[in-house]
């Protein structure tokens, strides 16, 4: 489906750097961004480069997540551990299709299943890792925290990741603005608007119309609270506004489904059961079980409220058919899950006992080799320093082109060059 073979010649960027510019057009709602990701993938795929490879994926699902084809974001992430499996011969634990899965379940509305992602990805995250991927996990974590009500946890962690961005920029404003809507969630709602308020200012700055329109929404979800309800309407209205204009489908139903509650404390009733109908015909596989259920109780209950029986009775039906569905879906989906936790266990252990052996059978080769070179040094002094002179230069030479990306090869690799550059003059 994915595979597509590309002959390169020049390049002014690397894979991954263009696998990262593709990610970023596709969270900027940009059309080209899911070509660029797909000519990323195919470049990597040709030069064997996995963090490329990976990220690749990655920008292709978090496509799929803003289209709202939550389900195809996570067969894509199965595509991905597929691909990298037939690339590198090994089931590696990849923090980015980690961080896909959980931020695909999330919007399903499996937030208990998506923290588990999440927290795996966090553990698979290498001590030199991209520091925006420990931000994205750590934010991520955060807003499954709050979706679960624990909105403590969720603050804990917003503000880990806020404490690792470095000056400003979008996910700097969306980190705030997430910060604010878990203090509204837990009814600190004046402190919530000082920090959305913060939000929408430097997301105007940067010019961020996504994490304006959700800082916006946020706003007035905080100015409900507040009872502010004329403020909340135009705050509403506003990341409606830009929603359209960036041609956003999906996370503008969160917005239009607060208008809506809004509308009904206000007395404006039958614009709202307007607002939720138009949302509900939607297909549902774009919705979250989440997102569809409180719009089946909002829909009821406004119906009621105009005595509008039958039609509030068959939204009441149409939700509690969706919860035994959810129920199911939630409990295969657990049941899947541990399944799968069960054999990642099983093969962590196997793979802590395959590396403790090739360790050992390391050490001996070293030992060896060295050995051989001490031989050499005994015989002829000179040679002998002009093996390890080699073999440190080896290293020097390495490193030098690993810091630069010129080459990309593991420690384990680099340690063994080093070593076996003793034995280039054994002959000796």
């Amino acid at each position: 489906m994915y595979e597509k073979t590309v002959h390169h010649e020049k390049f002014e960027k690397t894979a991954f750097e263009e696998a990262s510019a593709a990610l970023e057009l596709i969270l900027e709602n940009r059309e080209s961004g899911k070509e660029q990701a797909l000519l990323s993938l195919a470049r990597a795929q040709e030069e064997h480069d996995f963090p490329a490879l990976s990220r690749s994926w990655y920008a292709i699902g978090t496509s799929k997540v803003r289209q709202g084809n939550f389900h195809e974001a996570i067969s894509v992430a199965e595509l991905a551990r597929k691909d990298i499996v037939a690339h590198f011969g090994q089931d590696r634990q990849i923090p980015e299709i980690l961080n896909l899965l959980g931020t695909a379940y999330q919007h399903l509305g499996f937030s208990d299943i998506s923290i588990t992602y999440f927290l795996e990805a966090l553990r698979a995250l290498r001590k030199d890792s991209n520091l925006g991927e420990k931000i994205s996990l750590l934010n991520n974590i955060g807003l499954a925290m709050n979706d679960l009500g624990q909105f403590g946890k969720a603050l804990e962690y917003l503000r880990r990741a806020l404490a690792l961005c470095v000056g400003p920029s979008p996910t700097l404003a969306q980190i705030h603005a997430n910060i604010g809507s878990s203090l509204a969630e837990s009814g600190r709602s004046e402190e919530a608007l000082s920090t959305l308020d913060m939000a929408i200012k430097m997301a105007r700055e940067q010019e961020s119309e996504f994490v304006l329109c959700d800082a916006l929404d946020m706003r007035g979800k905080a100015l409900c609270a507040l009872h502010r309800p004329e403020e909340a309407e135009k705050a509403y209205l506003e990341a409606i506004e830009i929603h359209a204009k960036t041609g956003d489908t999906m996370f503008v139903a969160d917005t239009h489904m607060h208008l809506g509650e809004l509308r009904m404390f206000l007395g404006r009733t039958e614009e709202a059961v307007e607002i939720f109908a138009r949302l509900l015909d939607v297909e549902p596989e774009r919705q979250s079980f989440l997102l569809r259920g409180r719009l089946f109780t909002l829909q009821a209950q406004a119906l009621e409220s105009l005595g509008r029986w039958e039609e509030a009775s068959a939204s009441r039906r149409a939700y509690m058919q969706l919860e035994v569905q959810g129920a199911l879906s939630r409990g295969r989906e657990k049941f899947l899950d541990n399944r799968v936790s069960e054999e990642q266990e099983k093969i962590l252990a196997l793979e802590i006992r395959l590396r403790q052996r090739a360790e050992s059978v390391m050490r001996i080769q070293r030992s060896f080799i060295e050995t051989l070179a001490s031989i050499t040094e005994l015989r002829d002094i000179g040679t002998g320093s002009h093996i390890r002179r080699s073999s440190h230069y080896v290293g020097l030479l390495a490193r030098e082109l690993l810091s630069t990306g010129k080459i990309n090869i593991t420690d384990e690799q680099l340690d063994g060059y080093i070593t076996l550059a003793c034995l280039h003059d054994i002959g000796k």
